[in-house]
């Protein structure tokens, strides 16, 4: 899970480029948090590093549902 804004200097996305640099890391899948109501502008703009965004506030139900679908 990757929050999209840290506030200031490097934010969410260029922290998930950096880690999907590792070979290790390449084929994580990575959830983005973000406060941003627009999830398909999000989605776009960053096709290959999200595989799926949660918008804040989020309930422990909606949450759990994300983290499910990758863990299973």
């Amino acid at each position: 899970m990757m929050d999209i804004n840290f506030g200031s200097g490097m934010n969410g996305i260029e922290a998930i480029e950096e880690i999907k640099k590792a070979v290790d890391y390449n084929i994580v899948p990575v959830i983005a948090v973000t406060g941003y109501s627009d999830q398909t502008l999000c989605m776009s703009d960053h096709a290959g590093l999200i595989n799926e965004i949660i918008t804040k506030p989020f309930s422990k139900k909606e949450l759990m549902d994300v983290i499910n679908r990758f863990i299973r």
